[in-house]
């Protein structure tokens, strides 16, 4: 039997509802992971704890030659700030700068760092290190960890206010799809109370209608023996007369 058009066309809009559901929890699913990973704020505080010190390393370059430690300080903060500029470099924070268009900060940073390793090094070794030399490369490297500080911010703001808007986005597409489908199953509900109303009318008619057969066929049947009583009694009296 085909199906009835209004089935086919309820059928089409659940489906359509549930795809538009599932498209609507994934973009939630996306939003959660990002936020839950929240790599702008972890690149903020990266950026700031490599600028802090490239700071502590210059302070520790103009104190060398008044304290007896003196070298073993800047070796100790050279060695962090080392470390943090190596972070700049691994996957989520290199990808991180690619996307906000620091790339080329990220490459002058980290050929300034190899700079003062190169000028550091021997002179750590040597027992005398040349402070000025040092801090010509150091200060601008700190001047670009503040410009990439605040680049950084700004996209963070960025991504922050996309991510209320996809969110925004995903929950009003979730409510659509949760909506749609409730009406679809309110519609749904109606259509299959309307056929078993329809059924149960269609129940009590038959059920009437074979009372009337079984009456109509009573009737007739007691009709029919009546008139083959008469017909034996007509035949009996036929047969006394013969």
């Amino acid at each position: 039997m085909k199906p009835s058009p209004l089935y086919s066309l309820t059928a089409l809009t659940i489906a359509g509802f549930v795809l538009l559901f599932i498209y609507a929890f994934h973009q939630l699913v996306q939003i959660q992971q990002a936020v839950h990973t929240g790599t702008g704020k972890n690149m903020l505080w990266t950026i700031s704890q490599a600028e802090r010190e490239a700071r502590k390393l210059d302070n520790a370059l103009l104190d060398a030659g008044g304290r007896p430690d003196g070298l073993t300080e800047v070796s100790h903060r050279l060695d962090i700030l080392v470390s943090r500029i190596a972070m700049f470099n691994e996957g989520p924070q290199h990808d991180y700068f690619l996307r906000i268009g620091l790339g080329p900060k990220l490459e002058q940073s980290t050929r300034s760092m190899r700079d003062i390793t190169a000028i550091l090094d021997p002179g750590i070794v040597a027992g005398r290190i040349e402070a000025d030399r040092v801090r010509a490369v150091l200060v601008p490297m700190m001047d670009d960890l503040g410009r990439i500080a605040n680049r950084a911010t700004l996209a963070e703001l960025d991504d922050a206010s996309q991510s209320r808007q996809n969110q925004s986005k995903a929950l009003t597409l979730a409510i659509g799809a949760v909506v749609g489908l409730m009406l679809t199953g309110a519609f749904l509900i109606w259509r299959l109370l309307a056929s078993t109303r329809a059924a149960v009318q269609s129940g009590h008619a038959l059920a009437e209608h074979k009372a009337r057969l079984e009456a109509m066929v009573q009737e007739r049947t007691a009709a029919l023996s009546t008139a083959l009583e008469k017909e034996k009694t007509t035949s009996e009296i036929y047969r006394s007369f013969i």
